[in-house]
């Protein structure tokens, strides 16, 4: 027999850092999830301090996870800042320009491969915001790294934000998810960490790479996509580790979205679509969906927040909070 937690139940066992999910229905866990981050934000607001929320995990008996709630302080600001984003044209990407430019940024870039939405989204962003605000850019992530960085640098000559979001969902297509999720998002981000080096001639700055909840939650049905997001986390975090920062001035951050409602996720492909038909549809029903203006908000949160190295949760639409593991 399942076990529906009660409210006051959740409350005494979040102060007691043990919150065990593995005896929860799909549905249940997904209620879990919804009170421990609305009570969090709640109980927490004026001050930092560390809750136990457990992760998603199927296959573990021992499915906790760390997180941290921190009001935002509002230690860095995107005002006046050169911004680019791959994959920028659309979905996730445009709204984190969006959400940049609302805070002030001087400039964003978008990259992407497809024109028509690369000129539609900046008459968006220019309607908005105002002229020069956003300029696109043709770029496929796995072929251009140097010609359009080039290009970048040599128009510009400074890029202080650089938002790798580019990527697929597809574990049938297993080389091309890692490609771009994986090699070329590292690509990116060490071309322009070289580029803003302080110990290298540069002026610091920010890159934030788009994780996963699947970059440290394990399911059963994407393990290709599932294996690129962890990835991603684990190239953050040493890539951000407060040594490198020290030394060079470059903040290095994730953003974990949950089920977001883009492109991808309108019919994303299992590596047994056959086999897992029933129970993966049941599975995304089940979830917490968002839109993918907070995943732009949460972008602005997180690039005032975060300090290097650490990787932020944005579920259910609702605030965000540390990742800590």
């Amino acid at each position: 027999m399942s076990y529906i937690l009660p409210d006051e139940d959740f409350m005494i066992l979040a102060e007691s850092s043990l919150i065990r999910r593995d005896y929860l229905t799909i549905k249940e866990r997904t209620r879990l999830d919804s009170l421990a981050c609305g009570y969090c934000h709640k109980r927490l607001l004026n001050q930092k301090q560390r809750v136990v929320v457990a992760q998603s995990d199927y296959t573990s008996f021992n499915s906790y996870i760390p997180f941290t709630v921190t009001q935002r302080n509002g230690g860095k600001e995107s005002k006046n800042k050169v911004v680019v984003i791959t994959g920028g044209a659309t979905g996730i990407g445009l709204h984190i320009a969006d959400n940049y430019l609302k805070h002030g940024a001087k400039l964003t870039i978008l990259l992407d491969i497809n024109e028509k939405h690369g000129a539609d989204a900046v008459k968006t962003l220019t309607t908005k915001h105002g002229s020069n605000k956003a300029v696109f850019i043709k770029c496929d992530v796995t072929t251009d790294l140097d010609t359009v960085s080039k290009k970048i640098l040599d128009t510009y000559k400074t890029v202080d934000i650089l938002v790798n979001n580019a990527g697929i969902l597809d574990d049938q297509a297993w080389k091309k998810c890692i490609d771009i999720n994986v090699t070329y998002l590292i690509g990116w981000a060490m071309k322009f960490w070289d580029h803003m080096r302080k110990d290298n001639g540069g002026k610091g700055g920010t890159i934030v790479n788009l994780a996963s909840i699947y970059g440290y939650r394990v399911e059963p049905y994407l393990p290709v996509y599932q294996a690129s997001k962890f990835a991603v986390l684990g190239f953050t975090r040493s890539l951000g580790h407060r040594d490198n920062y020290k030394k060079t001035g470059v903040r290095v951050v994730a953003i974990c979205p949950g089920f977001t409602e883009t492109n991808l996720t309108v019919s994303p492909k299992t590596w047994d679509d056959v086999f897992f038909s029933v129970d993966f549809t049941k599975y995304l029903n089940a979830q917490a969906w968002q839109k993918v203006e907070a995943v732009g908000k949460a972008a602005a949160d997180v690039f005032e927040t975060a300090e290097s190295g650490s990787a932020w949760l944005i579920e259910g639409g609702r605030p965000i909070v540390e990742v800590v593991n």
